[in-house]
């Protein structure tokens, strides 16, 4: 994840729409502030992150303004707890997604599998 952000680009990938808004609690500064940032991060990543720290600090700064929190209220929040997975699991259901299972992993491969041609199998190429 890139770490410098010009004033555009923030407004364009760590802003909210009214419907990502809606899906921000309205609980504790750190609750709100961790929720829009793992929404926010997912969009752009594909995936969850893990704590504060993969979060560029512009972005975290340009959110709690949005939010009208503090930024530092950030560090309180409880990203691999229940309060974090419990949040994750919202967002998921929010954007339609679910964690992937062994079952996807081998659709996956199968898939895979229908690429592959018979002069890929012989120089290693899998």
């Amino acid at each position: 994840m890139q770490r410098h952000w010009s004033e555009q680009e923030l407004e364009t990938h760590w802003s909210f729409s009214s419907d990502e808004f809606a899906l921000i609690p309205n609980r504790e500064a750190s609750n709100r502030l961790g929720v829009a940032a793992s929404l926010k991060f997912f969009q752009l990543e594909g995936f969850f992150p893990s704590s504060a720290k993969d979060i560029p600090s512009v972005a975290i700064d340009h959110m709690a303004k949005l939010l009208d929190v503090d930024p530092k209220a950030i560090a309180d929040y409880d990203w691999q707890g229940r309060t974090g997975t419990r949040y994750r699991r919202r967002l998921r259901t929010a954007m339609g997604i679910r964690p992937s299972t062994a079952e996807d992993f081998k659709a996956v491969e199968a898939w895979r599998g229908i690429f592959r041609t018979p002069c890929m199998r012989g120089i290693g190429v899998d």
